[in-house]
């Protein structure tokens, strides 16, 4: 997502991350492998943060997911993310929240490999984003989208390669 000014912002929640050089080598349970990728880049601010952590620091419901001291909640209208974490490699604090309001809804999902063991859904393809940080202190806010995707066996087991663009 970005704006006029340039500042751009990228979410990502993981229940056990394909990035993860841990997930990968335990192969374990998912929950213990969460994370909140949070990626604030431009001429205002740039910071990236992605700990991971295991399933005593998270916390998943229908309405709510919380990885360590972040959430991300859902209210029936908006989805309101708390951000407070520590940035890599330079541990800058990162902490703020963004709100994001989706418009259209889309109710289709899509296969993403031959076995249908993962899919894709495009929730909202334009939603309309606020963010709202105190540590950088950036405010934003302009045109994002939200999307989701999941599946019966690690990401990683289906593809050989992907493209994420």
């Amino acid at each position: 997502m970005s704006d006029d000014g340039g500042d751009a912002l990228t979410v990502i929640a993981f229940v056990g991350s394909a990035f993860s050089p841990y997930y990968r080598r335990s192969r374990g349970d998912p929950d213990n492998h969460c994370a909140l990728n949070v990626v604030l880049y431009g001429p205002r601010a740039s910071r990236w943060t992605m700990t991971e952590r295991g399933k005593m620091s998270v916390e998943r419901s229908r309405s709510c997911f919380r990885i360590g001291p972040s959430r991300l909640g859902w209210d029936g209208s908006a989805l309101a993310i708390e951000v407070d974490e520590v940035c890599a490699p330079a541990p800058y604090p990162l902490k703020g929240r963004i709100v994001v309001v989706p418009g259209p809804l889309h109710g289709a999902e899509f296969e993403l490999d031959r076995s249908g063991l993962h899919r894709w859904r495009p929730i909202s393809p334009l939603c309309r984003v606020t963010m709202a940080f105190d540590s950088p202190t950036v405010r934003w806010q302009g045109n994002g989208y939200l999307d989701t995707n999941g599946g019966e066996s690690p990401l990683e087991d289906g593809f050989l390669d992907w493209n994420w663009t």
